[in-house]
């Protein structure tokens, strides 16, 4: 499978437009407040967006598919345990932040517990994500390297130059507003190809449910209290 000219025009634009994002934030930074905080004027629905975007990955987009046709839709539980987090994140972190000019956790850790209980979990977390981003990255070349013909190497250096570029120059707002663009884009581009899918399936949508419901594809919700499940109401 390769690139049409039209292809390749979109890849080179959109990776041209992230880099000149980065730029363009980069004018308006004005001190260390503005680049670790985006001087705390970003519109909420745009940082709503940015942390889902950061929660997912090209991992989510192609692995969560795989999960729910290999068995059914019970992982959807773990969300409930991302909505409790946000609710205590809310009401005792949060707070903490604008309390004192604080950039990042680790600041707070620091404060709370001391620069040792700071240095083991910035420690723990570096080492961490690490190993899961790498991971992640090699997953975002799959795709770019499949379609484009070009090396795996060559597509790891393309995505890390471009992402450290517009991260680097741009600080927080420009991450939040390229987090933004990324999720409405995968997040059309998966709602298109559902469609498309859907439409080449004889029978339509209907025949889809119908078949996924006798499967016990659907299932959502699993009230167990059994340890060897892998998802779970309790787990």
């Amino acid at each position: 499978m390769g690139f049409s000219t039209l292809d390749y025009g979109i890849l080179f634009a959109y990776l041209l437009g992230t880099g000149a994002l980065g730029f363009y934030f980069a004018r308006s930074q004005r001190s260390t407040r503005d680049y670790f905080l985006g001087n705390r004027d970003l519109p909420w629905p745009a940082i709503s967006l940015s942390i889902v975007a950061t929660e997912t990955s090209t991992l989510t987009f192609i692995g969560i598919p795989a999960l729910s046709f290999g068995s059914n839709m019970t992982f959807l539980q773990i969300t409930f345990g991302y909505f409790l987090a946000r609710i205590i994140i809310s009401f005792f972190f949060l707070p903490a932040y604008y309390q004192g000019e604080l950039f990042t956790a680790y600041a707070f850790i620091e404060r709370r517990f001391g620069s040792k209980a700071r240095d083991l979990t910035s420690g723990i977390f570096l080492v961490t994500r690490l190993l899961a981003d790498g991971v992640r990255l090699f997953a975002t070349a799959i795709p770019l390297a499949i379609l484009t013909g070009l090396s795996y190497p060559v597509s790891i250096t393309i995505i890390c130059v471009v992402t450290i570029l517009y991260t680097y120059l741009g600080g927080l707002r420009a991450v939040i507003w390229m987090d933004v663009i990324q999720i409405l884009i995968y997040l059309s581009g998966a709602l298109i190809a559902a469609f498309m899918i859907i439409g080449q399936v004889p029978g339509g949508w209907p025949h889809i449910a119908q078949l996924a419901e006798a499967a016990h594809k659907f299932k959502t919700f699993d009230f167990h209290l059994n340890l060897t499940t892998t998802y779970t109401i309790f787990s």
